[in-house]
């Protein structure tokens, strides 16, 4: 068997339970029901970043700012992605906002979807 992980890499299995947002319809603003999806994510060995495949993005991670239990890590983008992971509870909140959706009324939909991950 092949493994294509480099050494060290922690490896989940997420599915979306919830997926909502904003999308532009008829040249209006609507709240929009967004199909649910599954990633396999991948955070390196010392959680510093996470690659999602399924999306084609790399985010850049740290532990989240005054919580001491070191259980939540927030996972963050300058283009506004984020994914926001509890390693205990194993649930995420993952969320893309773009200044070329409702802010400059582009063609870009603002989403935010919660889920559970587990184990690959």
């Amino acid at each position: 068997m092949i493994s294509f992980n480099s050494y060290g890499d922690i490896v989940l299995y997420c599915q979306d339970e919830v997926s909502t947002g904003f999308i532009k319809k008829n040249q209006s603003w609507k709240q929009s029901a967004f199909i649910v999806q599954r990633y396999t994510i991948k955070f390196n060995d010392d959680y510093s970043s996470l690659s999602l495949d399924e999306v084609n993005v790399n985010l850049p991670c740290e532990y989240a700012f005054g919580i001491d239990d070191f259980n939540t890590l927030v996972c963050s983008s300058d283009d506004g992605m984020n994914f926001i992971y509890d390693f205990v509870k194993k649930r995420y909140v993952f969320n893309k906002s773009s200044i070329f959706g409702y802010i400059k009324e582009g063609p870009d939909s603002d989403y935010m979807s919660i889920g559970t991950c587990q184990n690959f």
